[in-house]
């Protein structure tokens, strides 16, 4: 399991260029509804993605023992393992992110995110991601 913090594992992936991230370092992004808020950042390797989820049925409801965080609402996945649900104490929720339109994708190095009007999907070259909707989240 991943434990995400600010101030414990920095969220990191490699560099992205374009109109989508101009700036400073850290790609916020969001759902066209606003519920689910994503974060890339360009600071070291594994290229990386973390996704919130604000509301809905959360399908992953059982916190680990190892977990005194929260749990359920946070989705990670790198570009070479397997997408997991995080053990985190913090938020990306970026109510100014710029809004991934429905059927756009964003793709940084070995990973990349899809908005869609059934939610947003996340995944690597292998594979592997993690799935975002009001209804169920899943992670593969």
């Amino acid at each position: 399991m991943r434990f995400l913090s600010a101030s414990l594992v920095p969220i990191t992936l490699g560099f992205l260029t374009g109109p989508l991230f101009a700036g400073s370092g850290e790609h916020n992004f969001q759902a066209p509804s606003g519920n689910i808020h994503c974060v890339m950042q360009e600071y070291e390797e594994p290229q990386n993605v973390r996704c919130d989820i604000i509301e809905g049925t959360l399908t992953h409801r059982k916190r680990p023992k190892d977990c005194d965080l929260d749990y359920g609402r946070a989705f990670y996945v790198d570009a070479r393992g397997r997408g997991e649900v995080a053990c985190h104490g913090d938020t990306i929720v970026n109510r100014r992110a710029r809004v991934l339109n429905y059927g756009e994708s964003i793709n940084l190095g070995g990973v990349w995110c899809t908005s869609e009007r059934s939610g947003m999907t996340c995944r690597n070259s292998a594979g592997h991601g993690f799935s975002l909707s009001r209804a169920k989240q899943h992670v593969f």
